[in-house]
């Protein structure tokens, strides 16, 4: 609502100024009278034809180029724009009006090919100039509210690991006295603790942070699935692989652990015959996140964690529309693939 409120703003705001500098030139230059019919008609005429090119360079040029790094697509629907406006401004003034009350808007002279192009072009780049000035100026505005409302969604979260957290120093240091204890009697279970106590570092405290090393969480996903591995031993079928450079990279908190995480609670894991698949790959500075795994519909879970429209709006607020996120159910087999740009470690 507010955007909209804001779009809603800008265009009033530029529209005003142009019709003021429309009129001030009218009077000043051409010595029009503005209020005169004829005049008047061609004047709501123009101004119409002007929104029009206004309007589709906002909400379809620019986006769709400029707004994705398009530019020589922009240079093809500039020109287009042009042209546009030159051919349907003679067709509905110079034939259409003409027609019916058999006036010119413009001299004889005036509308020959080129001189007519011309003078047109100089109005079809001002509608084009100010959609560039209003898109820009929204997309400042829209930027600042993702990253305040970014910032809320991270304070509210921390929030709510902090309520969660009940003396996670007591529980680290019972684990660690258990490790010391059986490194030498049980080294293989102490180490087993170890990384239990690791894992549950991890989630307590890098979670936090508003984005993770990329071998950090990839370190944590193998853990996750040790884990898994150790409580149903040879009745999970689970496939989990990683390709790619890790080091060097960084993610945002919570999003790998989201994705596997509801292999593991939601996921028939323990089928032989279609073993539950996770995929993730690290290419041309982009990391892809692909599961497939039936659903399980014998077990009920009361704990899903972070839900999937909490994460689609925590990437939406991070990446706009440079990710890509599809999902894919048929046949009770569940599909998602996750394609979002890695930040360089800092």
């Amino acid at each position: 609502m507010k955007i909209k409120h804001e779009t809603t703003k800008y265009h009033i705001a530029i529209f005003a100024i142009w019709i003021i500098f429309t009129s001030l030139r009218s009077l000043l230059i051409v010595k029009e009278n503005i209020l005169s019919g004829s005049y008047a008609s061609f004047l709501l005429l123009f101004l119409a034809l002007y929104t029009f090119i206004y309007w589709v360079n906002f909400t379809y040029f620019i986006p769709q180029t400029i707004g994705r790094a398009k530019y020589w697509l922009y240079s093809v629907y500039l020109l287009l724009s042009v042209v546009s406006f030159a051919v349907l401004r003679y067709l509905i003034e110079e034939v259409i009006v003409f027609h019916i009350t058999g006036m010119h808007n413009y001299a004889e002279d005036s509308r020959v090919f080129m001189p007519y192009v011309l003078d047109n072009a100089y109005y079809a780049f001002q509608a084009v100039f100010m959609a560039f000035i209003v898109y820009f100026i929204l997309d400042v505005v829209r930027k600042n509210d993702r990253i305040n409302e970014l910032k809320l969604q991270q304070k509210t979260s921390e929030l709510q690991v902090l309520k969660a957290q009940l003396e996670p120093h007591f529980l680290f240091n019972t684990l660690n006295a258990f490790y010391v204890e059986l490194v030498h009697q049980l080294p293989k279970v102490a180490d087993d603790i170890l990384r239990l106590s690791e894992l549950l570092r991890f989630v307590t405290y890098e979670t936090q942070n508003e984005n993770i090393a990329l071998s950090d969480d990839l370190k944590f996903l193998e853990d996750y699935i040790f884990f898994y591995r150790k409580r149903y031993e040879d009745s999970l079928h689970v496939v989990y692989n990683f390709t790619g450079e890790k080091k060097g990279y960084a993610i945002p908190s919570m999003v790998l652990l989201h994705f596997v995480e509801n292999v593991f609670k939601h996921g028939d894991i323990t089928n032989k015959d279609f073993p539950a698949q996770i995929s993730v790959a690290s290419e041309n500075k982009f990391l892809i996140v692909s599961t497939k795994n039936k659903i399980n519909t014998s077990e009920k879970y009361t704990n899903t964690g972070i839900g999937t429209n909490s994460i689609v709006k925590k990437l939406d607020l991070l990446y706009g529309k440079s990710y890509v996120y599809e999902i894919n159910f048929q046949n009770n087999i569940f599909e998602v693939m996750l394609k979002i740009p890695l930040w360089i470690q800092e």
